[in-house]
């Protein structure tokens, strides 16, 4: 019965999350425009296209380092398990 529950919850909190990701751009986004105006929106932009290359320079190494980690004690299950619950 408590999984039926939970399956309730987490829907209705999905839906909430789902509902909230498309209200509050809506309401904020206008209020943001007219007070920010063009040349305010223009350098949030370029800052966010900036940030988001720092992050695909940052995120290419991620996989790469947790192949090379696994790879280097494939043979010992006990360090591979430690490794993989961390």
């Amino acid at each position: 019965m408590e999984k039926i529950k939970s399956v309730k919850f987490n829907f209705i909190m999905n839906f909430i999350l789902t509902a909230s990701n498309f209200i509050f751009p809506l309401i904020t986004f206008p209020y943001v425009s007219r007070i920010l105006l063009a040349s305010g929106n223009g350098k949030i932009a370029f800052v966010t296209s900036v940030a988001n290359y720092f992050s695909m320079v940052a995120s290419l190494g991620i996989p790469t380092y947790g192949i090379r980690a696994c790879a280097s004690i494939r043979d010992d299950k006990k360090s591979y398990q430690k490794l993989y619950m961390n």
